[in-house]
Protein backbone atom coordinates (compact mmCIF):
# COMPACT_ATOMS: atom_id res chain seq x y z
CA UNK A 1 0.00 0.00 0.00
CA UNK A 2 1.25 3.49 -1.10
CA UNK A 3 -0.06 6.96 0.65
CA UNK A 4 0.92 10.14 -1.26
CA UNK A 5 -0.48 13.04 -0.47
CA UNK A 6 -4.58 12.43 -1.53
CA UNK A 7 -4.01 9.69 -2.93
CA UNK A 8 -4.52 6.13 -1.43
CA UNK A 9 -3.32 3.22 -3.39
CA UNK A 10 -3.40 -0.38 -2.97
CA UNK A 11 -1.20 -2.96 -4.68
CA UNK A 12 -1.29 -6.43 -4.90
CA UNK A 13 0.89 -9.05 -1.97
CA UNK A 14 3.87 -8.32 -4.75
CA UNK A 15 3.68 -5.22 -5.39
CA UNK A 16 3.61 -5.81 -9.40
CA UNK A 17 0.71 -3.50 -10.10
CA UNK A 18 -1.70 -1.34 -8.51
CA UNK A 19 -5.45 -2.75 -7.86
CA UNK A 20 -7.53 0.08 -5.90
CA UNK A 21 -6.73 3.91 -5.98
CA UNK A 22 -8.53 6.14 -3.76
CA UNK A 23 -8.20 9.75 -5.52
CA UNK A 24 -8.93 12.49 -2.78
CA UNK A 25 -7.69 15.37 -5.22
CA UNK A 26 -10.26 14.43 -8.62
CA UNK A 27 -12.58 12.34 -6.41
CA UNK A 28 -12.14 9.00 -8.05
CA UNK A 29 -12.17 5.32 -7.18
CA UNK A 30 -10.63 2.81 -9.36
CA UNK A 31 -11.18 -1.03 -9.12
CA UNK A 32 -9.65 -3.36 -11.27
CA UNK A 33 -7.08 -3.45 -14.09
CA UNK A 34 -3.76 -4.68 -14.64
CA UNK A 35 -5.12 -8.57 -15.13
CA UNK A 36 -8.24 -8.08 -12.68
CA UNK A 37 -11.75 -7.38 -12.78
CA UNK A 38 -12.74 -4.62 -10.83
CA UNK A 39 -16.10 -5.20 -9.20
CA UNK A 40 -18.21 -3.37 -6.29
CA UNK A 41 -20.40 -4.94 -4.02
CA UNK A 42 -22.77 -3.79 -1.11
CA UNK A 43 -24.20 -5.97 1.55
CA UNK A 44 -27.54 -6.09 3.49
CA UNK A 45 -26.66 -5.91 7.65
CA UNK A 46 -27.91 -9.14 8.01
CA UNK A 47 -24.98 -10.98 5.95
CA UNK A 48 -22.84 -12.91 7.57
CA UNK A 49 -20.00 -14.19 5.06
CA UNK A 50 -19.25 -10.65 2.84
CA UNK A 51 -16.70 -13.41 0.93
CA UNK A 52 -19.81 -14.61 -0.83
CA UNK A 53 -20.80 -12.23 -3.84
CA UNK A 54 -24.53 -13.69 -4.39
CA UNK A 55 -25.16 -12.53 -0.90
CA UNK A 56 -24.99 -9.11 -2.40
CA UNK A 57 -27.68 -6.53 -3.11
CA UNK A 58 -25.93 -4.13 -4.79
CA UNK A 59 -23.32 -5.63 -7.12
CA UNK A 60 -21.52 -3.50 -9.90
CA UNK A 61 -19.29 -5.88 -12.44
CA UNK A 62 -16.31 -4.54 -13.97
CA UNK A 63 -15.89 -7.74 -16.46
CA UNK A 64 -19.23 -7.48 -17.83
CA UNK A 65 -20.13 -3.89 -17.18
CA UNK A 66 -23.27 -4.88 -15.39
CA UNK A 67 -25.05 -3.34 -12.04
CA UNK A 68 -27.72 -5.56 -10.65
CA UNK A 69 -29.61 -4.47 -7.34
CA UNK A 70 -31.55 -6.58 -5.54
CA UNK A 71 -32.24 -10.05 -4.12
CA UNK A 72 -31.66 -11.72 -0.87
CA UNK A 73 -34.87 -10.11 0.60
CA UNK A 74 -34.80 -6.90 -1.11
CA UNK A 75 -36.43 -5.41 -4.28
CA UNK A 76 -33.91 -3.28 -6.38
CA UNK A 77 -35.40 -0.05 -7.52
CA UNK A 78 -34.09 2.85 -9.59
CA UNK A 79 -35.05 6.40 -9.26
CA UNK A 80 -34.14 9.01 -11.77
CA UNK A 81 -34.66 12.29 -10.75
CA UNK A 82 -33.57 15.73 -12.51
CA UNK A 83 -32.05 18.30 -11.12
CA UNK A 84 -34.33 20.06 -9.04
CA UNK A 85 -35.16 16.44 -7.36
CA UNK A 86 -38.16 15.58 -9.34
CA UNK A 87 -38.71 11.78 -10.32
CA UNK A 88 -39.48 11.06 -13.90
CA UNK A 89 -38.18 7.44 -14.17
CA UNK A 90 -38.83 4.83 -12.01
CA UNK A 91 -37.89 0.67 -12.40
CA UNK A 92 -39.39 -1.05 -9.82
CA UNK A 93 -38.52 -4.48 -9.18
CA UNK A 94 -41.45 -5.75 -6.79
CA UNK A 95 -43.88 -4.28 -8.64
CA UNK A 96 -42.49 -5.14 -12.00
CA UNK A 97 -43.16 -1.80 -13.20
CA UNK A 98 -40.98 1.08 -15.47
CA UNK A 99 -43.02 4.41 -14.83
CA UNK A 100 -41.52 7.38 -17.35
CA UNK A 101 -43.16 10.77 -16.98
CA UNK A 102 -45.14 12.92 -15.01
CA UNK A 103 -44.51 16.10 -13.02
CA UNK A 104 -44.40 18.38 -16.35
CA UNK A 105 -42.64 15.88 -18.39
CA UNK A 106 -44.49 13.38 -20.79
CA UNK A 107 -42.70 10.04 -20.76
CA UNK A 108 -41.59 7.96 -24.15
CA UNK A 109 -40.38 4.78 -25.30
CA UNK A 110 -38.51 4.56 -28.13
CA UNK A 111 -36.38 1.88 -29.82
CA UNK A 112 -33.78 2.12 -32.68
CA UNK A 113 -32.86 -0.21 -35.54
CA UNK A 114 -29.30 -1.11 -35.62
CA UNK A 115 -28.99 1.13 -38.62
CA UNK A 116 -29.80 4.56 -36.87
CA UNK A 117 -26.69 6.56 -36.24
CA UNK A 118 -28.28 9.34 -34.05
CA UNK A 119 -30.14 8.11 -30.97
CA UNK A 120 -30.66 11.39 -29.82
CA UNK A 121 -33.04 11.75 -33.36
CA UNK A 122 -36.63 10.56 -32.58
CA UNK A 123 -37.25 10.23 -35.91
CA UNK A 124 -34.84 7.68 -36.69
CA UNK A 125 -36.82 5.40 -34.12
CA UNK A 126 -39.19 2.71 -35.96
CA UNK A 127 -41.14 1.88 -32.87
CA UNK A 128 -42.49 4.62 -30.22
CA UNK A 129 -44.86 5.02 -27.38
CA UNK A 130 -45.93 8.16 -26.67
CA UNK A 131 -47.67 9.17 -23.31
CA UNK A 132 -49.20 12.68 -24.63
CA UNK A 133 -51.58 11.05 -26.54
CA UNK A 134 -51.15 7.39 -25.88
CA UNK A 135 -49.84 6.68 -29.18
CA UNK A 136 -47.86 3.11 -30.57
CA UNK A 137 -46.28 4.49 -33.80
CA UNK A 138 -44.59 1.59 -35.78
CA UNK A 139 -42.57 2.01 -38.99
CA UNK A 140 -42.79 -1.66 -39.82
CA UNK A 141 -45.65 -4.40 -40.83
CA UNK A 142 -48.24 -5.74 -38.27
CA UNK A 143 -49.02 -8.84 -39.48
CA UNK A 144 -52.43 -10.18 -38.45
CA UNK A 145 -53.55 -13.59 -38.14
CA UNK A 146 -57.26 -12.68 -39.82
CA UNK A 147 -60.13 -15.12 -39.85
CA UNK A 148 -61.64 -15.35 -43.35
CA UNK A 149 -65.10 -14.70 -41.93
CA UNK A 150 -66.01 -11.33 -40.88
CA UNK A 151 -67.23 -11.14 -37.36
CA UNK A 152 -71.12 -11.05 -36.62
CA UNK A 153 -72.90 -8.11 -37.49
CA UNK A 154 -75.78 -7.34 -34.53
CA UNK A 155 -78.71 -4.93 -35.10
CA UNK A 156 -77.77 -1.33 -34.72
CA UNK A 157 -79.02 1.76 -33.78
CA UNK A 158 -79.44 5.52 -34.91
CA UNK A 159 -79.23 9.00 -32.47
CA UNK A 160 -78.65 12.72 -33.50
CA UNK A 161 -75.18 12.60 -33.25
CA UNK A 162 -74.93 9.20 -35.77
CA UNK A 163 -75.46 5.36 -36.72
CA UNK A 164 -73.77 3.09 -34.68
CA UNK A 165 -73.09 -0.09 -36.24
CA UNK A 166 -72.30 -3.80 -33.67
CA UNK A 167 -70.61 -6.67 -33.73
CA UNK A 168 -69.84 -9.91 -32.35
CA UNK A 169 -66.44 -11.17 -32.23
CA UNK A 170 -65.43 -14.55 -31.16
CA UNK A 171 -61.60 -14.91 -31.41
CA UNK A 172 -58.52 -12.73 -30.74
CA UNK A 173 -57.94 -11.85 -34.43
CA UNK A 174 -61.07 -10.95 -35.60
CA UNK A 175 -62.64 -9.20 -39.27
CA UNK A 176 -65.06 -6.39 -39.51
CA UNK A 177 -66.37 -6.19 -43.24
CA UNK A 178 -69.63 -4.24 -44.35
CA UNK A 179 -71.34 -1.76 -46.32
CA UNK A 180 -72.92 0.88 -44.17
CA UNK A 181 -77.07 0.83 -44.54
CA UNK A 182 -79.02 3.12 -43.25
CA UNK A 183 -82.38 4.30 -43.90
CA UNK A 184 -83.02 8.14 -45.17
CA UNK A 185 -83.01 10.36 -42.03
CA UNK A 186 -82.69 14.03 -41.06
CA UNK A 187 -79.42 15.65 -39.71
CA UNK A 188 -76.72 13.02 -39.27
CA UNK A 189 -78.47 10.24 -37.77
CA UNK A 190 -77.99 7.98 -40.91
CA UNK A 191 -74.43 8.56 -40.91
CA UNK A 192 -72.13 6.19 -39.65
CA UNK A 193 -69.99 7.65 -36.33
CA UNK A 194 -69.01 4.74 -34.44
CA UNK A 195 -68.68 0.83 -34.33
CA UNK A 196 -68.96 -1.65 -31.35
CA UNK A 197 -66.87 -4.95 -31.27
CA UNK A 198 -68.00 -6.59 -28.61
CA UNK A 199 -65.21 -10.02 -27.82
CA UNK A 200 -65.09 -12.13 -24.68
CA UNK A 201 -61.34 -12.31 -25.02
CA UNK A 202 -61.14 -8.74 -23.75
CA UNK A 203 -59.71 -7.46 -20.59
CA UNK A 204 -59.76 -4.34 -18.73
CA UNK A 205 -56.17 -4.04 -19.90
CA UNK A 206 -55.89 -5.55 -23.24
CA UNK A 207 -53.88 -3.61 -25.96
CA UNK A 208 -56.03 -3.19 -29.19
CA UNK A 209 -53.97 -3.19 -32.81
CA UNK A 210 -56.41 -2.40 -35.69
CA UNK A 211 -56.31 -1.59 -39.00
CA UNK A 212 -58.71 1.36 -40.09
CA UNK A 213 -60.11 1.33 -43.25
CA UNK A 214 -59.02 4.08 -45.97
CA UNK A 215 -60.92 7.42 -45.57
CA UNK A 216 -61.68 6.95 -42.10
CA UNK A 217 -59.25 6.75 -39.36
CA UNK A 218 -60.83 5.70 -36.34
CA UNK A 219 -59.53 5.76 -32.58
CA UNK A 220 -60.92 3.19 -29.67
CA UNK A 221 -61.26 2.66 -26.13
CA UNK A 222 -62.65 -0.25 -23.95
CA UNK A 223 -66.34 0.05 -22.84
CA UNK A 224 -68.52 -2.97 -21.05
CA UNK A 225 -72.28 -3.94 -21.47
CA UNK A 226 -73.11 -5.85 -18.06
CA UNK A 227 -76.86 -6.15 -18.98
CA UNK A 228 -78.79 -6.35 -22.45
CA UNK A 229 -79.63 -2.71 -23.52
CA UNK A 230 -83.15 -2.11 -25.36
CA UNK A 231 -80.78 -0.99 -28.13
CA UNK A 232 -77.99 -3.49 -28.11
CA UNK A 233 -78.13 -7.23 -28.27
CA UNK A 234 -74.49 -7.74 -27.13
CA UNK A 235 -73.23 -8.11 -23.19
CA UNK A 236 -69.88 -7.61 -21.98
CA UNK A 237 -67.16 -6.02 -22.95
CA UNK A 238 -66.59 -4.20 -26.32
CA UNK A 239 -63.91 -2.23 -28.60
CA UNK A 240 -65.71 1.02 -29.09
CA UNK A 241 -64.39 2.62 -32.43
CA UNK A 242 -64.58 6.73 -32.57
CA UNK A 243 -64.44 7.62 -36.92
CA UNK A 244 -62.50 10.75 -37.14
CA UNK A 245 -64.73 11.58 -39.66
CA UNK A 246 -68.76 10.19 -40.34
CA UNK A 247 -69.51 7.75 -43.03
CA UNK A 248 -72.73 8.06 -45.50
CA UNK A 249 -74.74 5.38 -46.22
CA UNK A 250 -73.09 2.72 -48.88
CA UNK A 251 -69.19 2.97 -47.18
CA UNK A 252 -67.56 -0.13 -48.01
CA UNK A 253 -66.12 -0.11 -44.04
CA UNK A 254 -62.97 -3.08 -43.44
CA UNK A 255 -61.36 -3.01 -40.29
CA UNK A 256 -58.81 -5.75 -39.44
CA UNK A 257 -58.32 -6.25 -35.10
CA UNK A 258 -55.71 -8.15 -33.40
CA UNK A 259 -56.32 -8.34 -29.20
CA UNK A 260 -53.21 -8.46 -26.82
CA UNK A 261 -53.01 -9.90 -23.40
Amino acid sequence: MAIEYGVLEIYDERRHSRKISLNGNNGDILLGGNGYNGDLLLYHRGVSDASDHSQATIHLNGRDGDLVLGGNGTNGRIDLKNDDGVLRVKCDAYTGDLFIGSAGRDGDILLFPRGADNINDPNQATIRLTSRRGDLRLSGTINFNNPETPDEQLPGWSIDQGATSAFQGNSKSGLIDFTHTHPAAPGDREKLRQIWIFNSHLTDYSLILLTPHAGAPCFHSIGELTTPHSICDGVGKFINLELHRKLDPGSRVRICYQILN
